[in-house]
Order: C-alpha cells, then structure tokens, then sequence
C-alpha cells in the first residue's frame, strides 16, 4: 500500500530500479514542514521489514516510520532539530518478530566530494 509522502513517488520509482542518480537526495534525514512547522522527514529503504521506527539517540524514544511504497520505503516525521539530524538510529522488525537496532547510513554526509566524482 502507498502512502501519502513528502516525496515524488515517480523518483522512488526510479530509484528502486537503480537509476537515481543521488540517493542521499531521497533516503536520510530532510528537512520539511509539517503542519506550518518545520520538522524533519526520515526515509529509508528497508526491504523485507515489516515494521520501523526512528530511535532518538537523546531520548530513546521511537517514532513508527510509514511503510510509503510495498518495496520497504519508510518515513517518519520528526520534530528533530537541525543539530540532531544524525543522532537517530532505525529500528527494525522482520517479519519473523526478530528486531535490530543499525545507524542509517544516509543519515551522514556523503564522503565523495566533488573532485572526487569529477576525477
């Protein structure tokens, strides 16, 4: 089931099939406005998950994450400020019951720069 999202549907598509170019663009933390506030919208592709939530490093408090494509793109809103964007973690459950906790990677920088991809 598809759920409603601050991203186009149509680069999610392009993504799953490999062809987004920048992934950072969709996946990790972004900041929105949510009900005339900012906030921050968290997404990760979670294949085979049943269920996520973004843990709050400071508080250890999780927020359910909505699945917003059947392939295990979630995203949750957050009311993170700018300074916490990178300290959440995802927590994960399988179908099975079985759950971890992992660091999203896409909640960091990307480490090529633009030399980088240029060279």
């Amino acid at each position: 089931m598809t759920t409603r999202t601050t991203v186009e549907l149509d680069k999610i598509g392009l993504l799953l099939d490999g062809r987004y170019e920048n992934p950072f663009e969709l996946l990790g933390p972004h900041e929105v406005v949510a009900a005339g506030r900012p906030a921050v919208a968290v997404r990760a592709f979670l294949p085979g998950s049943a269920q996520a939530w973004v843990v709050d490093s400071q508080h250890n408090r999780p927020q359910p994450m909505r699945c917003i494509h059947p392939a295990g793109i979630y995203e949750a809103i957050c009311s993170m400020n700018v300074e916490q964007q990178t300290q959440y973690q995802l927590r994960i459950a399988d179908g099975r019951g079985g759950e971890k906790l992992m660091h999203d990677p896409y909640a960091f920088p990307p480490l090529l720069t633009e030399f980088d991809l240029y060279l």
